[in-house]
C-alpha cells in the first residue's frame, strides 16, 4: 500500500525461445516512503481534485530531491555572481562578459545531449552526486585562488567551463528524477515546486553575496573568496542528498528509464519485505529481460537497441571481454540512444514549438548574466541615493529577478487549476515577457529597472514551468532524460548566444535600445511560432497525456510484433 502502481510493458523471450512477446507487469514507484496517513491524504486529495503545493512533500524522496535543488541552485548562482563581478571588475569590458556565452556554448552543445543519455542509462542519483562533488572542488579552488590573489582571467573562463560541464551533465537527471519520486497525479505540482525552488535558491544566493561581498565597490578579493567557499558548501550538500534517496522499484529492468533513474540494481530491501510474492514474479521478469539483453548484444540488433534498453549489460560486456567489438557496440548504443531522443523531440506535436518560443525570446534579450553591465551603464539614476554599491546593485537585481521567478512559479499553481492548455499559457507568458523587456530598456531609473527585472523573471518562470510540465506529462519515463536534455539544450544554447548578442549589441547601440529591440523581436517570434505550430494554442494537457500513453502502448506492441 506504500506505492503508486503503474503498468509497464517488457519485451521478453517466448517460452519456447523462438521469438519475442509483450508482457505486462506491475511497476511500483513513488519512493516507498509514504505512511498510511500520507497515502490516504494523497488519495483523498486526488479524488477531490485538491492536490496542493504541499502534496509533493508527502514523498520522502521528493523532500530529499528538493533539498538537493535548493543547495545546487544556491551554489551555482553564488559562484556565477562571484565570477561575473570579479571578471567585470578586472576588465571593465562588456564583451568580457559576452565571451562567457561562447565558452558556455562550447561546453553545452556536447554536454547537454550526453547528459540526457546518461540520465536514461545510469543511476541518476549517482550521476547528480558525482557532478555536484566536482563543482564543489572547482568552487573551492576558485576561492583559494581568489583569497591569495592568484586568480587570472583564463582561470576564470576555465572555471566557468567546468561548472557548466558539471551542471549540464547532471541537470537532465535531476529533472527526470522528479517523476520517479512522486505519483503522476502530483507530478505537475512537483514541477511547479521545482521552478519555485530554483528561484528561491537563486534569491538566497545573491543575498548571501550581498552580505559577504556586496557592501563596497572593488572590495578586497577576500570577500569574493568567502563567497566561493559558501558556494562550495552548498555544492557539498547537493552531492550528499541524492545518495539518500531510496527508490523501491524491483521491476525497473522492464523499463530502462525507470531502472536507471532508480536504485540501479534493487539494493533497497523494503519492497521485498512487504511484497515478497510479487517481487518473486518481478524478479523472473527481470531475469527474462536480462536474457533478452544478452540475445540483443549477440545479434547486434540496433533496431531493438533504439527502444531505450538498459546499457548496463553492454557495459559489463565491455569490462569482461575487453574487446573492440564490444566497445563499438557500446558506442553504437549511445549514439542510437541519442538519435532516438532527437527523433522523439522533433516528432513531438508540441516540443519543437515550445523550444522555438524559448529561443525567440532568449536569443535577443538575455540579460541575467549581464547585470554588471546594466548597473554600470543603464540603471544609473537613483542607485546611489539608495546607498547601493555596484556590487550591491548587481546582487539586488539578481535577487529581484529570481524573486519574480518565485512569484511566477506560484502563479502556475493556480493556472493549472484554471486551464490545462499549457502551450497557450507559454504563449501568453512570452508576450508578457516581451513587454517587460521594453520597459527594461526604456528606463534609466534603478527602481523602475528593478520592477522590469522582476516582471521578466515572473513571466520567464511561468513559461519555463509550463514547458517542463508538457515534457513530463507527454514523455515516457525511458525518454524523459533525453527530452529534458533537449529542453536544456534549446534553453542554454539560446542563453549562451543571447549573452554574446546582447553584450555585443550593447557596445554598438547601447544596452537600453538592445533590450527594447529584443522585446519587439520576441513578439515577432511568438507570432511566427504560433503560425507554424497552431497546436501551441489548441493543445489540451490532460487529454493529450492519456492519448500519448495509449499511442505509446500501441506503438510498442507494433514494434515487438515487427521484431
Amino acid at each position: 500500500p506504500n506505492f503508486v502502481p503503474m503498468m509497464k510493458y517488457a519485451e521478453v523471450d517466448t517460452q519456447d525461445g523462438t521469438g519475442l512477446e509483450l508482457k505486462r507487469i506491475d511497476v511500483e514507484i513513488g519512493g516507498g516512503d509514504l505512511t498510511a496517513n500520507e497515502e490516504l491524504q494523497v488519495e483523498q486529495d486526488t479524488a477531490a481534485g485538491k492536490i496542493s503545493w504541499f502534496s509533493p512533500f508527502l514523498f520522502k524522496g521528493y523532500r530529499l530531491l528538493w533539498t538537493t535543488n535548493v543547495a545546487e541552485f544556491t551554489g551555482r548562482t553564488l559562484s556565477e555572481i562571484s565570477i561575473l563581478v570579479w571578471l567585470y571588475e578586472a576588465t571593465g569590458d562588456a564583451l568580457a562578459l559576452g565571451w562567457l556565452g561562447i565558452i558556455t556554448l562550447c561546453v553545452q552543445v556536447p554536454s547537454i545531449p550526453i547528459g540526457g543519455v546518461l540520465a536514461d542509462e545510469v543511476d541518476r542519483r549517482v550521476l547528480i552526486s558525482t557532478m555536484q562533488a566536482a563543482a564543489c572542488a572547482t568552487s573551492t579552488i576558485l576561492g583559494a585562488l581568489c583569497y591569495f590573489g592568484d586568480l587570472r582571467i583564463p582561470m576564470a573562463y576555465l572555471a566557468v567551463g567546468v561548472l557548466q560541464l558539471t551542471s549540464q551533465l547532471e541537470n537532465s537527471a535531476r529533472g527526470a528524477l522528479t517523476a520517479s519520486v512522486v505519483s503522476d497525479d502530483v507530478l505537475p505540482r512537483a514541477v511547479s515546486t521545482n521552478v519555485v525552488t530554483d528561484s528561491l535558491g537563486e534569491v538566497l544566493a545573491p543575498i548571501l553575496f550581498f552580505a559577504v561581498a556586496g557592501t563596497t565597490d572593488h572590495a578586497s578579493e577576500h570577500s569574493l573568496a568567502i563567497a566561493f567557499f559558501i558556494a562550495s558548501l552548498s555544492y557539498a550538500i547537493a552531492a550528499v542528498m541524492p545518495l539518500m534517496i531510496q527508490l523501491d522499484v524491483e521491476a525497473r529492468a522492464s523499463n530502462p528509464g525507470l531502472n536507471l533513474a532508480g536504485d540501479g540494481g534493487g539494493e533497497d530491501g523494503n519492497s521485498s519485505e512487504s511484497n515478497g510474492e510479487g517481487n518473486e514474479k518481478l524478479g523472473e521478469d527481470n531475469e527474462a529481460v536480462s536474457n533478452l539483453d544478452e540475445k540483443k548484444t549477440e545479434n547486434d540488433s540496433s533496431d531493438i537497441q533504439n527502444k531505450g534498453e538498459n546499457g548496463n549489460s553492454s557495459d559489463d560486456n565491455v569490462d569482461n571481454n575487453n574487446s573492440n567489438s564490444s566497445l563499438m557496440t557500446v558506442l553504437a548504443r549511445r549514439y542510437s540512444s541519442l538519435i532516438e531522443g532527437f527523433r522523439y523531440i522533433m516528432g513531438h506535436p508540441l516540443l519543437p514549438g515550445l523550444y522555438a518560443l524559448d529561443w525567440g525570446m532568449t536569443l535577443v534579450s538575455f540579460y541575467r548574466e549581464l547585470f554588471p553591465l546594466f548597473v554600470a551603464e543603464l540603471f544609473t539614476e537613483g542607485r546611489e541615493s539608495l546607498g547601493l554599491s555596484e556590487r550591491g546593485a548587481v546582487a539586488l537585481l539578481t535577487s529581484i529577478n529570481f524573486l519574480g521567478g518565485v512569484v511566477g512559479g506560484l502563479i502556475t499553481f493556480k493556472a493549472q487549476d484554471c486551464d490545462d492548455h499549457y502551450g497557450r499559457q507559454v504563449v501568453i507568458a512570452t508576450l508578457a515577457y516581451a513587454a517587460g523587456c521594453v520597459l527594461f530598456g526604456a528606463t534609466r531609473y534603478f527602481l523602475v529597472g528593478a520592477l522590469a527585472v522582476f516582471w521578466c523573471g515572473a513571466c520567464d518562470a511561468v513559461g519555463a514551468t509550463m514547458r517542463n510540465i508538457v515534457v513530463m506529462l507527454t514523455t515516457p519515463d525511458s525518454m524523459r532524460g533525453r527530452a529534458r536534455s533537449g529542453h536544456s539544450l534549446a534553453a542554454n544554447v539560446a542563453n549562451s548566444l543571447g549573452q554574446l548578442y546582447v553584450a555585443a549589441m550593447s557596445t554598438v547601440i547601447g544596452p537600453g535600445f538592445t533590450m527594447i529591440l529584443g522585446g519587439v523581436l520576441t513578439v515577432v517570434a511568438v507570432f511566427c511560432s504560433v503560425a507554424r505550430i497552431p497546436e501551441l494554442l489548441a493543445h489540451h494537457g490532460k487529454s493529450s497525456n492519456s492519448n500519448n500513453e495509449r499511442h505509446e502502448d500501441d506503438e510498442l506492441i507494433a514494434d515487438v510484433s515487427d521484431e
